[in-house]
C-alpha cells in the first residue's frame, strides 16, 4: 500500500506525534518549572561545523543544529567558545553539560555517551602540488605530519604505527597554515573540512593526496558526560523533530553545500545529430529524471538516517536496562552482605541525620523509626555526638574513612565499648559500620596486667639470681682456693694420696660450680640490659687454638678427633674477647661432650662481604627438628643423662646466643638425629677488621640494653 518514500514520511509524522504526546504528557508536571539551562561547548576554528563570527559569537552547522534541538526541547542554552581539547576536558570534568559536535570513538564510551549521528566524514591526507608524494600509509612515516591536537585526525594518527611523532595545533586552520609555509609535510584531517578550509582560506596549490586513509571514516554526534541519560534522551527527541520537520535538510543546504562541481557531458556531444526540439525534450526528461532520482536517494538517505537512530535508541534503552539490571543485583548483594554481618549499621544523610539502620544485636537501643531523621546530636550523648561530628568532616575533607572509638552506657548498666568506622557515600551521606569491642578491651587490659605482673616476677627473680650469685661466689672463691692448696700439698704432705685426691674432686667440682654462679650472673646481666661489651681487637684464629688446646683432654677422653681449618691470613675482629672466648669454647665444649669415637671440624670462613663465620662441625649424636627448635632456651638440655654426666645445666648456648646478638650476628644449626650436628657463630661484616688495621690495646666499654 505504501512504498518506502510513503513509510519514511509516516515515519517522521509518527515520530513528531509521540514526541509530541511524550512532550504533552510531561508538560502537566513541568509547565512550572524553569526553562533547563545547559552550558555547551564551541570550538573556535572547525569549519563549517564550529567557528566564530567577526563579533566572537559561535557559529557552524553544528551550533546551528544544537540551537534548533534546544529550541524544540525547551532548553535554554549558553555556549562557551575554546579550543577543543580544553573543551573536551570541561565536559568530562563537569564543567560543560554538552559538546554539539564529537567523533563517535570506542576509546570515549568510558566516559561520553552520544546522541544519534548528524554527520559521517571520511580522511584525507592534505599536501602541497610541490610536496612530496605519497602513495601508501607507509609514506606518512618519513614527512612531517600536522594535526589539531586531540581531533578526529589526531586520534587517527595516534592508531598508526608513525602516530608517535606528529605536530599538534590547537586549531585545523593552524595546521594548514604550516602546510602552507612548507614547515609540514601533509595535514591528516576529516576531507570535507579540509576542503572546505582551503575555499576559504584560498589556499592555492594544497589539495588531497590520491591516497585512501583505511580506518578514517567517522561519524559526529552531540555528547555528553557518561550516564547523563536523560539530556540524552531529550537531545535524541530533540534531533528527531528537527529531522522530520525539515530543519536538518535546510541547515545540511547552508553550511555544507557541493564543494567540487560536478562536470556534466554536454547536449551536443551525447546529440549531435539530434534536433533542437528533440534535445529540449531530452534535456527536460533527463532533468526530471534526475531530480526523481534526487528525491528518490534523499528518502532513502532519510529512511536510513531514522532507522539507525531508531536503532540506537533501542541500544541505548537496551544499555539502560543492563545498568540498571546490574545496580540492582549489586544492591541485592549488598542488602544480603549487610544482613550476615553481626555489626550495626547506620547510614546518615549529608546532614548528619539517620537514614537507614541494620542492627542484629540491639546495640542502638531503639528501632529506626525512632532514630530516622534524627541528627547525631538528638540521639547520642553530647560528647559522643561531638566526637563522631569531628570524624565526619575529617572524613569529608579528606574523602577517606575515618576511625572513631567511643563508650556508651547500655540498659544492662554496664559501660561498653565500641570502635566506629564511617566510609564516605556518592550522595553525599556517609556509611557507619560500628562493633562492639567490650570483650577485647577487656582481655587487652588482661593482658596489660599479666605483662605487668609477668615483668615484676622477672625483675624480682632476675634480683634474687644476682643476690644469690654474689653470696654463692664467696664462699666458693675460698672452697677453690684451699682445695687448691690441699691437692698441691703446699704446706706439707696430707698423708694419703685419697686426700690429695679428694681435694682435687672438690676443686673440680668448685669450679664447675663457680662457672654455673657466672652463667647465672650473665643471664640477669641481659635480662636487665646491664651486660656491656668492652671491644677490642680479637684475633679469631688464636682463640681457637687456645681453647681447643684446653678441650684437648675431654677429646681425648671422648676418644674424639679435633680437626682446625683456618685459613692462611688472621682474622680479626672488633669484639668482646672475653665474649668471644666464652662463645668459642661453649661450642666446643658441647660439640666434645656429645660426640664419642668421632670428629670435631673446627673452620673459620673469612667472606668480607657477609661477614666472618666460625663453625663448627661434629659427627656426634645429632638432634631432631623439635630439639633444634627449642635450643638455646635458658637451662634446656637436648640429652639432659649426657649433659648432667659432663656437668652441663642448660645455659651455654643461651649464653651464646645472646652474647652474638649483643655483637650484631647469629647463632645458626643444622642437625640430623644420629648423624651429627652443625653450629655457625656469625659475625657482621662492620665487625671484621682488615689486616691493615693496627689492633687497638685499650678496649673500650659499650653498654648493650
Amino acid at each position: 500500500m505504501f512504498g518506502r518514500a510513503g513509510f519514511v514520511r509516516w515515519g517522521r509524522v509518527g515520530a513528531v506525534v509521540a514526541l509530541l504526546l511524550l512532550l504533552g504528557l510531561a508538560a502537566t508536571d513541568s509547565r512550572a518549572r524553569a526553562v533547563e539551562s545547559l552550558r555547551v561547548g564551541s570550538e573556535l576554528d572547525y569549519p563549517p561545523f564550529a567557528m566564530v563570527d567577526d563579533s566572537g559569537a559561535p557559529t557552524g552547522f553544528s551550533v546551528d543544529l544544537f540551537r534548533a534541538v534546544a529550541e524544540v526541547m525547551d532548553l535554554d542554552v549558553t555556549f562557551t567558545v575554546g579550543p577543543w581539547n580544553e573543551l573536551l576536558e570541561d565536559l568530562r570534568a563537569g564543567r560543560l553539560d554538552a559538546l554539539p559536535f564529537v567523533g563517535i570513538f570506542p576509546d570515549r564510551d568510558e566516559y561520553l555517551d552520544f546522541s544519534v549521528p548528524v554527520v559521517v566524514t571520511h580522511g584525507a591526507a592534505f599536501r602541497r602540488d610541490d610536496g612530496p608524494r605519497i602513495e601508501s600509509d607507509d609514506d606518512l612515516a618519513d614527512l612531517r605530519v600536522a594535526v589539531m591536537r586531540d581531533d578526529v585526525g589526531h586520534e587517527y594518527a595516534r592508531s598508526r604505527p608513525w602516530g608517535g611523532d606528529v605536530e599538534t595545533f590547537d586549531s585545523l586552520g593552524a595546521a594548514f597554515d604550516c602546510l602552507a609555509a612548507a614547515a609540514c609535510d601533509v595535514v591528516v584531517a576529516p576531507r570535507l573540512q579540509g576542503l572546505l578550509l582551503i575555499k576559504e582560506r584560498d589556499l592555492d596549490g594544497i589539495a588531497p593526496a590520491s591516497l585512501t586513509l583505511e580506518g578514517f571514516s567517522l561519524a559526529y554526534a552531540f555528547a555528553v558526560r557518561a550516564g547523563d541519560a536523560g539530556l540524552l534522551a531529550k537531545l535524541n527527541g530533540g534531533l528527531a523533530i528537527v529531522a522530520a520537520d525539515g530543519t536538518l535538510e535546510r541547515l545540511h543546504r547552508t553550511w555544507l553545500p557541493e564543494i567540487e562541481s560536478r562536470r556534466v557531458i554536454p547536449v551536443e556531444v551525447l546529440l549531435p545529430y539530434a534536433t533542437g526540439g528533440l534535445a529540449v525534450f531530452l534535456l527536460v526528461v533527463t532533468v526530471l529524471y534526475v531530480r526523481q532520482r534526487r528525491a528518490t536517494g534523499l528518502a532513502d538517505t532519510r529512511g536510513r538516517s531514522l532507522w539507525r537512530q531508531a536503532e540506537h535508541l533501542r541500544q541505548l534503552a537496551a544499555r539502560l536496562d543492563d545498568e540498571r539490571a546490574r545496580a540492582e543485583q549489586a544492591r541485592a548483594e549488598a542488602d544480603a552482605l549487610i544482613r550476615v554481618m553481626p555489626d550495626l549499621f547506620f547510614r546518615l544523610d549529608a546532614e548528619g541525620r539517620f537514614v537507614d539502620l541494620h542492627d542484629p544485636d540491639g546495640l542502638a537501643l531503639r528501632d529506626l523509626d525512632h532514630l530516622r531523621g534524627q541528627s547525631l546530636e538528638a540521639a547520642l550523648p553530647e560528647d559522643v555526638a561531638q566526637a563522631a561530628r569531628e570524624a565526619l568532616m575529617r572524613m569529608h575533607e579528606t574523602g577517606e574513612a575515618q576511625p572513631l572509638d567511643y563508650a556508651l552506657d547500655l540498659l544492662d548498666g554496664k559501660t561498653h565499648n565500641f570502635q566506629a568506622r564511617l566510609a564516605p557515600m556518592e550522595d553525599g551521606g556517609s556509611l557507619a559500620v560500628i562493633r562492639d569491642v567490650t570483650e577485647e578491651r577487656q582481655r587487652e587490659a588482661d593482658v596489660r596486667r599479666a605483662a605487668g605482673a609477668m615483668a615484676t616476677v622477672s625483675a624480682a627473680k632476675s634480683r634474687f639470681l644476682a643476690t644469690l650469685s654474689h653470696e654463692l661466689r664467696t664462699p666458693l672463691n675460698a672452697i677453690l682456693g684451699f682445695s687448691e692448696v690441699l691437692s698441691q700439698e703446699m704446706f706439707g704432705p696430707l698423708g694419703s694420696d685419697q686426700y690429695r685426691q679428694y681435694a682435687k674432686d672438690v676443686h673440680v667440682s668448685g669450679q664447675a660450680l663457680l662457672r654455673l654462679v657466672d652463667d647465672l650472673m650473665d643471664i640477669t646481666r641481659i635480662d636487665s640490659g646491664r651486660l656491656a661489651l668492652h671491644e677490642t681487637a680479637v684475633d679469631l684464629g688464636a682463640v681457637v687454638s687456645s681453647k681447643v688446646a684446653v678441650l684437648t683432654g675431654l677429646a681425648s677422653a671422648n676418644r674424639t678427633e679435633i680437626r682446625v681449618i683456618a685459613p692462611d691470613h688472621p682474622v680479626r675482629l672488633w669484639a668482646d674477647e672475653g665474649q668471644v672466648q666464652r662463645m668459642v669454647v661453649n661450642l666446643l665444649s658441647n660439640a666434645v661432650k656429645f660426640t664419642e669415637a668421632g670428629t670435631v671440624e673446627v673452620s673459620i670462613e673469612d667472606q668480607p662481604d657477609a661477614g666472618v663465620a666460625l663453625v663448627v662441625a661434629d659427627t656426634g649424636i645429632g638432634m631432631s627438628p623439635d630439639q633444634v627448635a627449642n635450643l638455646g632456651d635458658p637451662f634446656y638440655q637436648t640429652s639432659p643423662d649426657v649433659a648432667r654426666g659432663s656437668g652441663g645445666y642448660g645455659l651455654g648456648i643461651a649464653l651464646v646466643k645472646e652474647m652474638i646478638t649483643l655483637h650484631g650476628g647469629r647463632l645458626d644449626h643444622e642437625s640430623v638425629l644420629d648423624v651429627g650436628t652443625t653450629a655457625r657463630l656469625i659475625f657482621p661484616p662492620d665487625r671484621r677488621l682488615s689486616n691493615a688495621v693496627v689492633p687497638v690495646t685499650v678496649a673500650q666499654s659499650t653498654t648493650v640494653s
